[in-house]
């Protein structure tokens, strides 16, 4: 598989990181559907333009996780450390920024 940028070492703390903000994610999808349903809001028509910006930031999240992963930095190294609070961080981001777009939304 030809890469299209160098491969980075990773660490363990960092796929985790990514896979607990990936299960984020989906608990806050979970909860934007459940609280619509709840507020009786379930026949309301979702844009097509939402449809896609989720299906995107999925496929971005796809993306990030695909292939071989091979960890090669020390688990309780700072590199490593530093990794996993950087994901953390612009995961939490992401699902931060959905939420309070989906709030914003609701409210209109």
């Amino acid at each position: 598989m030809i890469a299209i940028i160098a491969p980075a070492p990773i660490g363990v703390p960092a796929l985790v990181a990514l896979l607990i903000g990936l299960a984020g994610f989906v608990a806050a999808l979970l909860f934007v559907r459940f609280r619509r349903l709840r507020r009786g809001e379930a026949g309301a028509e979702v844009s097509s333009r939402s449809g896609r910006g989720i299906w995107l930031q999925g496929a971005g999240f796809f993306c990030v996780a695909f292939g071989p992963l091979r960890p090669t930095l020390q688990a309780a190294s700072a590199a490593s450390l530093g990794q996993a609070v950087m994901v953390a961080v612009l995961v939490g981001t992401c699902i931060g920024l959905f939420l309070s777009a989906a709030t914003a939304m609701s409210s209109n």
